[in-house]
């Protein structure tokens, strides 16, 4: 997304950005599975935890899960995939709300794989 400016992008091309860099992490999390095997109990736990984070309120995603530092865990994000321009409140309030949707969507994703459900059964 070289190029791109936080003034003029538009809502779906922030979308689209996030959309990607979360298909990315999932594609990688599969790639492990499919090299190591299942996620240990205490990832799974922690994907978990974070997804309470993720499915919680925007505050409270910004309070844990950005460290209560929105501009900065937005600007982290956007420097990864070369987004430059000075960010208005509206572009970080959307930049947000569409990586906590990710975050959500990843977590629960990677949580909802038939392996997991499997694990469960066998141990019933």
């Amino acid at each position: 997304m070289a190029d791109a400016n936080l003034r003029t992008m538009r809502y779906d091309q922030i979308r689209t950005l996030v959309k990607n860099h979360y298909q990315t992490l999932l594609d990688q999390f599969h790639e492990r599975v499919n090299a190591a095997g299942r996620p240990s109990e205490t990832d799974l736990a922690i994907s978990k935890g974070s997804l309470g984070i993720a499915g919680g309120s925007l505050n409270d995603f910004v309070s844990l899960a950005c460290q209560d530092d929105p501009e900065g865990f937005v600007g982290r994000f956007c420097e990864v995939y070369g987004v430059e321009g000075d960010m208005t409140a509206e572009t970080q309030q959307m930049l947000l709300e569409e990586i906590q949707k990710g975050q959500r969507d990843f977590l629960t994703a990677t949580l909802s794989k038939p392996y997991h459900s499997f694990v469960v059964q066998c141990r019933n």
